[in-house]
């Protein structure tokens, strides 16, 4: 077999090999298109969620209602209302309970059966603002809507009559300095303070 025929038979094999690859390097690149990955961005209108079916009557106490019922059709984000305030501030109370009294407990349970009710009753609101061209909203009315609801709440679940030593203990649960990192925090505080002259002597102490 001459040299010049072992090199042809080389080369024609060589070829091969490289179409081979080729072909695969193709059908990889249809599958796994990594070169064309988009980075993920929050979707506010995006509402490919499942709301499980007790979100429309949540258990007492329940702080995944945030999450699971809100967050999970609505895609806030780790900085909208219902992570960032709402399941933040559900949990902390839940972890601080001890520090309440049996009068401090049951306000707590009675505040958060308040407002997750108060935000169920907006449910239908919030699902045709999502569909509507004004989707990129929804996030916005949802915050307004339940920060709204902060000062009723509170003061309907008996706030001004809790000792002050609860008082105390829900300002460290709360953490002052949170609790007046927004306007809206602000507000809603000043405006649960007004409702009762013993709570507004004892917030302008802090």
């Amino acid at each position: 077999m001459s040299t010049g025929f072992k090199l042809a038979t080389i080369a024609k094999t060589f070829s091969g090999i490289l179409f081979v690859l080729c072909m695969l390097r193709r059908a990889l690149a249809a599958e796994v298109p990594g070169s064309t990955q988009q980075p993920m961005t929050m979707n506010t209108d995006d509402k490919s969620g499942t709301t499980p079916a007790w979100c429309s009557n949540p258990p007492r106490g329940q702080c995944s209602f945030y999450a699971d019922c809100v967050e999970s059709v609505y895609h806030c984000g780790a900085d909208g209302y219902p992570l960032g305030y709402g399941q933040k501030y559900c949990d902390k109370f839940s972890d601080s309970t001890r520090t309440l009294s049996l009068q401090g407990q049951k306000w707590m349970l009675d505040t958060m059966e308040c407002l997750q009710l108060t935000l169920v009753g907006h449910f239908e609101e919030f699902e045709a603002l999502a569909s509507s061209p004004l989707a990129s909203r929804t996030c916005k009315v949802i915050e307004e809507t339940a920060f709204d609801s902060h000062s009723k709440c509170y003061l309907d679940s008996g706030l001004c009559s809790l000792p002050w030593r609860d008082w105390l203990a829900i300002v460290k649960i709360v953490d002052v300095k949170t609790l007046f990192s927004s306007l809206d925090a602000l507000k809603e505080t000043l405006q649960a303070a007004d409702g009762c002259m013993g709570l507004s002597r004892f917030i302008k102490t802090l």
